[in-house]
């Protein structure tokens, strides 16, 4: 069982410190509690596609690792390369922490399996973090026993970031890769751009490197040049 959680650690590099929190304080303070094996033991939330869901599951399990608590990373969306008979002896763990939970909704061997080690878990009084892309009430699960175990903690919604907050990261990032980005150039790749922080990240990396191949400052025409190589 020790070998499984080593396998399953989560990268270094997703931390919370990398996690823009915005309106999401709250939840990242229960999440930081929670890696340290404090606060609720259970607790699920949501949000949907880019709003850094993986992001905090994958930085609470590493915290806890930091903490020498022993934890795993599950990435349910995964699909046929994670078996439900994979959960088995996880209850041995101090802390489980689910991603993408809508995916395995409506199947039956996933949603019992989940529900069995749901009560394992409680019963060895260890910890379980689940997220989904939308609220619980409306995750398609045939298993009702499952949704009122997954319900006995808090819920949160996960904020996404608003424009200030979105023009912040763009400005950050490309101060963290040595380079500055104006006002104008940050609002124009965030009109035009998915809003995801990763995506406008990566973005932010593909500017720095058009802007060091043209010697050139990040400007709103390196910018429109970047996203028409996108679109040719």
């Amino acid at each position: 069982m020790q070998q499984l959680a080593l396998d399953l650690q989560p990268p270094a590099t997703l931390a919370f410190e990398g996690f823009r929190t915005g309106r999401n304080g709250e939840l990242v303070g229960l999440l930081r509690a929670m890696a340290a094996g404090e606060g609720e033991p259970y607790l699920f939330f949501w949000g949907g596609p880019g709003t850094g869901k993986t992001h905090l599951l994958q930085a609470t399990a590493h915290a806890a690792f930091e903490r020498g608590r022993r934890a795993a990373y599950l990435p349910l969306g995964a699909g046929d390369l994670l078996p439900p008979a994979m959960v088995e002896g996880l209850e041995q763990l101090d802390l489980i922490c689910l991603d993408d939970l809508q995916a395995i909704a409506g199947d039956p061997a996933w949603e019992e399996a989940l529900f069995h080690l749901y009560n394992r878990l409680r019963a060895a009084g260890r910890a379980l973090l689940a997220s989904a892309e939308r609220p619980l009430a409306s995750l398609p699960l045939g298993l009702a026993d499952l949704r009122s175990r997954l319900g006995w903690g808090p819920t949160y919604p996960l904020h996404p970031l608003d424009d200030d907050e979105s023009l912040e990261l763009l400005i950050d990032a490309a101060q963290h890769l040595g380079m500055g980005m104006g006002l104008a150039t940050a609002r124009y790749i965030l009109h035009r751009c998915r809003r995801d922080p990763g995506h406008l990240i990566e973005v932010v990396r593909q500017l720095g490197h058009l802007a060091l191949e043209r010697q050139q400052r990040p400007s709103i025409a390196l910018v429109r040049e970047l996203l028409q190589r996108e679109m040719d």
